[in-house]
């Protein structure tokens, strides 16, 4: 009898285990990427980060691998867009080196019961209060979100480096009567964490009634490797926005600051405590750029644009410095989306402003916190944040 129950037992787990299998092969498939340098610079340590869409979703059990040619590679997978019906969508976050131009091919490997990847698990953790988000990497740079996004963000490298003045101006916007109104004076909707893990984390900030009958959405996203944050606010459903303004204000320390321009040519000065220097750039008009140095109300050329120059060459990034601090912030679709304009000033204001396009209302940049010199505190350039590693899905493999 008791060999019978035996014999029956191991028939039921082998008809479990051939279930478990069949259902594997079911929902077993291969997702085929390509990541590629499109701009010509080496990357050391860059955090790729992408998302898989499902076509249809997947079994809140699968399990997923990254894997390059020959292995799988540690990353960051989080199931996204998880329902009822399961997983819909994948957030991929890992780290790549590539040379000027190159392309890499990689997979998801997809399946139910699947071992996952490695994850790593020394580097950024999001610790959260009823008011408040801080981001800390390796406990020696902190990023202190508040949840009403009043001034914005603040950063220290620790022990004690603050770089933002806590009383920054934030993300603002001007409709017709020419006043800023600050996106923090209005309670968001929801603040949540969107993206947590090592490697790299995001947030996201949505306001449906804000400003006047639009709705905003700020997303901030932080990688492991380099110590910047990464800004992309959007504004929907309303067209009477005549300009988008996002401020900080720095500390730094000195009578003279030292500031670098990336425009058409590097333009390098120093601005002191009452001197004021701007980037300015457009779609149309002439000069299509253009650096302006002086007193506020008075500023004089320093550099012009060339007659029927393009803007494709442009940097729109800019380095503000202390003896011992530099900020670099760089642009998206800097002259391009918009009249768009950089302001920096001796006191350690660092504005951005963009007249934007009807259609297109939006403001994406990055503001990286680096100690000097800066080319030993950054180890990358400014143009490798306007130009991250582009993603390329390619055909599912069953």
């Amino acid at each position: 009898m008791r060999r019978s129950f035996a014999t029956l037992g191991r028939l039921l787990l082998l008809f479990v285990q051939l279930q478990v299998l069949d259902l594997a092969a079911q929902v077993s498939a291969r997702f085929p990427f390509e990541v590629s340098e499109t701009v010509g610079i080496r990357r050391r340590s860059d955090v790729i980060s992408t998302r898989l869409l499902f076509e249809r979703p997947l079994p809140s059990t699968t399990g997923f691998r990254l894997e390059d040619e020959s292995e799988s590679i540690p990353c960051q997978l989080r199931p996204a867009g998880e329902t009822t019906d399961g997983i819909s969508a994948l957030d991929i976050d890992f780290v790549g080196h590539f040379q000027p131009f190159e392309t890499r091919r990689y997979q998801i490997v997809a399946g139910v019961g699947l071992e996952g990847s490695e994850e790593p698990q020394n580097g950024l953790r999001i610790e959260e209060s009823s008011n408040e988000f801080r981001i800390k990497n390796r406990d020696y740079l902190v990023w202190t979100i508040r949840k009403d996004l009043k001034g914005l963000f603040r950063f220290l490298r620790l022990p004690n480096v603050e770089y933002v003045v806590e009383d920054s101006g934030g993300l603002g916007f001007r409709k017709g009567d020419g006043a800023i109104h600050l996106l923090s004076n209005s309670k968001p909707t929801r603040a949540r964490i969107l993206r947590e893990g090592a490697l790299a984390c995001a947030l996201e900030f949505d306001y449906e009634n804000w400003p006047g009958d639009g709705s905003s959405r700020v997303v901030l996203e932080f990688p492991r490797t380099k110590s910047w944050v990464h800004v992309t606010w959007t504004i929907r459903g309303m067209s009477r926005i005549s300009e988008l303004v996002a401020e900080l204000q720095l500390s730094l320390k000195g009578e003279e600051k030292l500031v670098d321009f990336g425009s058409g040519d590097f333009v390098y000065n120093t601005v002191r405590t009452d001197q004021v220097a701007v980037m300015e750039a457009r779609p149309e008009g002439s000069p299509r750029w253009s650096v302006l140095h002086g007193l506020r109300g008075d500023l004089k050329p320093l550099v012009v644009a060339p007659e029927n120059v393009l803007l494709a060459g442009l940097g729109g990034w800019v380095h503000l410095m202390d003896e011992t601090r530099c900020t670099a912030l760089a642009v998206a679709q800097f002259g391009l989306a918009g009249e768009d304009r950089i302001e920096v000033d001796g006191t350690g204001l660092l504005r951005i402003t963009r007249r934007p396009k009807a259609d297109q209302i939006a403001l994406e940049f990055w503001v990286h916190f680096v100690s000097m010199p800066v080319h030993i505190g950054a180890r990358t350039s400014p143009q490798s944040m306007q130009s991250p590693l582009s993603v390329r899905w390619l055909p599912r493999v069953n």
